[in-house]
């Protein structure tokens, strides 16, 4: 999943500035040259005028399919990762078919996925449950980008298509890179914009797939958000939890954005909550899940665990009081909701090599600096370059004539360089350290699915302990996990699976799955 950046802006605000920028054949013109993928949704098309909504199709009504997506990259570079996917397949096949979302020209992902599902006979019925999607998606994260289902007055299915742009770069970078004729393809933001647009523009796939194979008739509708679908939770009775960040990220005015919402979503009551501290995921779903209409799960504070960073245990009571707080909140407003207690893992400790690895690198730049070295020469020329060589011979004279003999891998050396050019001992310096992102680990992000003929279950994150003191707090909380969604979901079956390198990027089972309504179970309904 993608973190949220302080310099994001709203893509509809964006659009508004571009059009004004920029004519209709300019921006035409714009997009050819850059060769960024263009289609129904981008970042440069208008909102759609909203529709009368009767109703929004909560996510514990049956369901037709459940999608993910992969991409090249996801399977070349996430071997742990992936196992997790064939677990989640092999545990919801005999549920749904699974919809597999696939940029196009990549046939090779099909054959990766069906390798890895022919260890047994068994896996021959998971293979004849996966679909495949061919599509623009750029990333995995399939909750986020992929839209939000209601029922219109008129009776058909709508499909609510927000948008979904997460700007990295100031603003007036992205004016200057659409208006001008060359384009440095790259650069970081080029790849950012390709990578967004690809999957701003899925849900047009998904819906000409569901138009084709499962007949129905859909209305796309494009509200003028960015609304990430891990963010968005809804409780029944026309009302939904979102949070601050996305209050701020569509402009910050509460009024104007429950508007919206209203107008385009057919709600009555927006609740907003905070998210988890610190550079991270801020979304709801890590910890906060609804079953029903009446039931709440709601994360508990994590538990101190002894950590040689400070920062551990300022998150612990930052997280504290959040979720006191929102908890708080639920009680007071949303009395009727019954609220289930589900803890949640302690914090992920910092891998010392990680940290030493960090003050490494800031004791060397700093001796650089010192030396009157840069510090590229030394770091990233690629070895044999004789600049980088001749670089690397002043430092390490520079650096005898100082310390003498230095192994930065011994904890005595690193310390002796630390207090001289960090005025700090390397203890200190570990006590201090901050990790730029936090991966949360949560039992929320689950996916509940259900099929047409009620069958149901709940896929639930699970993680291994990381060391000997989380073993039995883990297995204590699991049992405690259990029962809480027995409690919360009687009739579904009840699966783990292993997310441990999924929520290194910052997402789990939710974040990674997706589900299609059964339209014409719920129509029987109606």
């Amino acid at each position: 999943m993608l973190l949220r950046n302080s310099l994001s802006a709203p893509w509809f605000i964006l659009s508004a500035i571009l059009v004004t920028v920029l004519s209709p054949s300019e921006t035409a013109g714009a997009f050819a040259e850059m060769k960024l993928p263009v289609g129904l949704q981008s970042p440069l098309t208008k909102p759609t005028a909203a529709i009368p909504v009767q109703r929004l199709i909560q996510p514990w009504e049956a369901q037709r399919a459940l999608v993910v997506a992969m991409t090249p990259s996801f399977i070349t570079n996430q071997p742990r990762a992936l196992q997790s996917y064939v677990e989640l397949f092999r545990v919801a096949a005999p549920y749904l078919d699974i919809l597999i979302m696939i940029p196009e020209g990549h046939p090779e992902i099909q054959i990766k996925l069906n390798q890895l599902l022919s260890d047994s006979p068994s896996d021959q019925a998971v293979r004849m449950r996966l679909k495949y999607i061919t599509a623009s998606n750029a990333s995995v994260w399939v909750r986020d980008y992929l839209p939000q289902y209601a029922i219109g007055e008129n009776g058909k299915m709508i499909m609510l298509d927000s948008g979904r742009i997460n700007f990295t770069t100031d603003p007036n970078e992205s004016l200057n890179l659409l208006a001008n004729d060359t384009s440095n393809t790259n650069s970081s933001y080029y790849r950012e914009m390709q990578r967004v647009l690809a999957d701003d523009i899925a849900p047009f796939y998904l819906a000409n797939y569901a138009r084709s194979h499962f007949r129905y008739e859909i209305q796309t509708i494009r509200p003028p958000l960015d609304l990430d679908g891990g963010d968005f939770i809804t409780l029944g009775d026309r009302e939904v939890l979102v949070s601050a960040s996305t209050l701020k990220y569509n402009g910050g005015l509460e009024e104007d954005f429950a508007r919206i919402l209203k107008e385009y979503y057919g709600l009555k009551q927006v609740h907003i909550l905070t998210t988890l501290p610190g550079v991270t995921i801020d979304h709801l779903d890590f910890i906060i899940m609804a079953a029903d209409e009446s039931t709440l799960l709601v994360a508990e504070p994590p538990p101190a665990m002894e950590s040689p960073q400070l920062y551990d245990a300022i998150l612990v009571d930052q997280i504290t009081d959040i979720l006191t707080v929102n908890r708080d909140y639920l009680s007071e407003h949303l009395p009727s909701k019954r609220i289930i207690s589900v803890p949640m893992p302690p914090l992920l400790r910092a891998p010392r090599s990680e940290v030493l690895g960090t003050i490494r690198q800031n004791a060397l730049k700093a001796l650089c600096l010192a030396y009157k070295i840069k510090w590229a020469e030394i770091a990233e020329l690629p070895l044999g370059k004789r600049k980088q060589k001749a670089a690397q011979k002043k430092f390490d004279r520079k650096l005898a004539a100082q310390f003498g003999e230095v192994d930065f891998n011994k904890d005595h050396d690193l310390d002796r360089v630390t207090k001289i050019v960090l005025q700090e001992s390397l203890a200190e310096l570990e006590a201090n350290y901050i990790r730029e992102s936090v991966p949360y680990r949560t039992y929320l992000n689950a996916t509940f699915i259900k099929n047409a003929a009620g069958k149901q279950a709940v896929i639930i994150p699970r993680y291994k302990p990381r060391h000997n003191a989380e073993i039995e707090v883990l297995a204590a909380m699991e049992i405690r996990v259990l029962e809480a969604y027995r409690e919360a979901f009687p009739d579904a079956d009840l699966h783990w699976v292993d997310c441990d390198a999924l929520i290194g990027n910052f997402g789990a089972i939710h974040c990674i799955t997706h589900t299609i309504p059964d339209w014409t179970a719920i129509n029987k309904q109606e």
